[in-house]
């Protein structure tokens, strides 16, 4: 416990609620230029990949892409940034 008054308790959570917006714009900004490389790097696996492959490549991400995304928006909603 740091003893904060209560102003300082209410500077703090402004600072802070700035703070997540503040990064949370950031990672907005962020995430379209790693879908994109997310996206070349599929393109060249499924180069790699013998015909009956890909199918199975796609469901793996799918699956791996979906998890991603859900707990990215139970973080956001959790903070009100949504």
């Amino acid at each position: 416990d740091l003893g904060l008054t209560t102003a300082q308790e209410n500077s703090l959570r402004v600072i802070l609620r700035g703070g997540e917006q503040r990064t949370m714009r950031m990672l907005n900004d962020f995430w379209p230029r790693l879908r994109r490389a997310m996206d070349l790097m599929d393109v060249e696996i499924h180069a790699a990949l013998a015909p009956e492959q890909p199918v199975k490549f796609d469901a793996r991400a799918r699956r791996s892409k979906s998890e991603v995304e859900r707990i990215t928006d139970t973080a956001r909603e959790q903070r009100g940034l949504r």
